[in-house]
C-alpha cells in the first residue's frame, strides 16, 4: 500500500512495564502510517505521545495542518524557480501537439521543440533530485512523484517541535526550543573543552568499516590499475 511511518515527536516510547529496577522495559508500540496522497494533504502532520494515566500504555495523538498548497509549505517548490518548470513543460507539450497536428507542419520545428521539452524535463528531474537528496534511484518521468514525496518526507523529519533540555524537561514552546538550542551551541562555541555526548555520536551511521577505510588509503598496485 506504499505506507510510510509518520515519525514521532516527544517522549519516544508508548509502553512501559512500569518496573522501577533494571528490568524496566520501554517500547514504541504505536505508529502512524500514511500514503503519498495523504502526506500531500497534510505534510506537516505530527504524532505526539500523551501522558499514560493509570495505564502502562500511553495514547498517541495525530496533529494535522492544512495542505501546503495554500502557500504555507516552505519549499514553495518551483513557483519562481526555473521560470515555473511545470508550466513550461505543459506549454511546450501543447505547442508540440499544435504544430504536429498542423497539415503544414515543419519537422525541424517539432524536433527543436521536443529538444526543448527534454531540457525542461531534465531540469525538473534534477531539481526534484536536489530537493529529495536521493542519488540512488535512476531518474525518469515515473519517478517524479517519488521525488516530491521524498522531499516532503525529509522536510517533515527535520521539523523540531519537541526538545528535551539538559534538565530532562520536554519543551514544546518554539521560543523555549529556540533559546535552548541557542544556549547549547553558545556554550559549545565558547568552551575551551567542549564535551560531545557519545550517545549522539552513536546516532551517526557508519558508512564504511575500519578495514574499508584502510583499503581506501592504500595506493593501487599495477594489477589493479591494469584491471
Amino acid at each position: 500500500m506504499n505506507l510510510q511511518d509518520l515519525g514521532f515527536n516527544g517522549y519516544p516510547y508508548t509502553w512501559s512495564n512500569k518496573r522501577e529496577d533494571n528490568t524496566e522495559v520501554e517500547e514504541r508500540l504505536d505508529k502512524g502510517l500514511s500514503n503519498e496522497k495523504w502526506i500531500d494533504l497534510f505534510p506537516k502532520s505530527t504524532i505526539h505521545r500523551l501522558i499514560a494515566k493509570g495505564s502502562d500504555h500511553g495514547p498517541v495523538i495525530l496533529k494535522t495542518i492544512p495542505s501546503w498548497k495554500d502557500g504555507a509549505y516552505p519549499f514553495k517548490w518551483n513557483r519562481t524557480t526555473f521560470g515555473k518548470i511545470q508550466h513550461n513543460i505543459a506549454k511546450t507539450k501543447r505547442d508540440i501537439d499544435f504544430v504536429a497536428n498542423n497539415p503544414n507542419r515543419c519537422h525541424t520545428t517539432i524536433m527543436r521543440m521536443e529538444n526543448s521539452l527534454h531540457k525542461w524535463q531534465s531540469i525538473e528531474e534534477n531539481y526534484l533530485k536536489t530537493k529529495s537528496r536521493n542519488n540512488v534511484i535512476n531518474l525518469g518521468d515515473s519517478n517524479t512523484s517519488f521525488f516530491h514525496d521524498a522531499a516532503r518526507t525529509r522536510y517533515r523529519r527535520n521539523i523540531i517541535d519537541t526538545l528535551q533540555d539538559s534538565n530532562g524537561s520536554w519543551l514544546t514552546d518554539k521560543d523555549f526550543i529556540s533559546n535552548c538550542l541557542t544556549n547549547h551551541f553558545k556554550s559549545i562555541a565558547t568552551s575551551t573543552t567542549p564535551q560531545m555526548d557519545l550517545k549522539i555520536l552513536n546516532l551517526i551511521p557508519q558508512s564504511i568499516s575500519p578495514r574499508d577505510s584502510t583499503l581506501f588509503l592504500e595506493a593501487p598496485n599495477a594489477a589493479e590499475i591494469k584491471t
